[in-house]
């Protein structure tokens, strides 16, 4: 394999990365996620073809409440065709930078460069990617979500949704 083959490879795979959609920085880290107060970043796609994204307040048996450009919205779960929710950021940036890494180190291999650079590509590259998905749930029934919400056992009863604030 030739090291052009190799960062081909790279790329494929980086390819699969996943991202959030969230604003920049808005996500905790890994560590800091089970102390965070507030919800998991949603993009909620409708069967109307809207889309909608915002901090997953709630999961009701028959609606998602999302925070959206500081206004509450109560989405109807039968009208919501698919949806993503993560609730932290995995960080894979850094592994793909230690991937990299692990690749120019390879040119002082000489000769045995034709085996570890496409190694460092291929393990790193899939684990940089397989790492991009931790902390994201793609729904297909809302109960796995549950767990990145401000609220995970719905929203409180006679709570004023207008008091609602976006995390700053």
């Amino acid at each position: 394999m030739r090291a052009r083959d190799g960062w081909l490879a790279l790329a494929l795979v980086a390819s699969g990365c996943a991202h959030s959609g969230a604003p920049a920085h808005w996500l905790p880290r890994a560590v800091d996620a089970a102390a965070e107060t507030h919800g998991g970043w949603a993009v909620v796609h409708m069967k109307d073809r809207g889309r909608h994204a915002g901090e997953l307040l709630a999961v009701d048996a028959d609606s998602v409440f999302v925070l959206e450009e500081g206004a509450c919205l109560g989405l109807a779960s039968v009208a919501i065709s698919h949806a993503l929710v993560t609730g932290y950021d995995s960080e894979a940036g850094k592994l793909g930078g230690w991937t990299a890494l692990g690749a120019v180190s390879t040119l002082s291999h000489g000769y045995v460069l034709v085996l570890t650079l496409p190694t460092w590509l291929i393990v790193g590259g899939t684990m940089a990617s397989l790492q991009s998905h931790a902390g994201r749930v793609d729904v297909a029934t809302w109960e796995r979500a549950r767990m990145y919400a401000r609220f995970p056992q719905g929203l409180p009863p006679g709570i004023d949704r207008a008091s609602l604030r976006p995390k700053p």
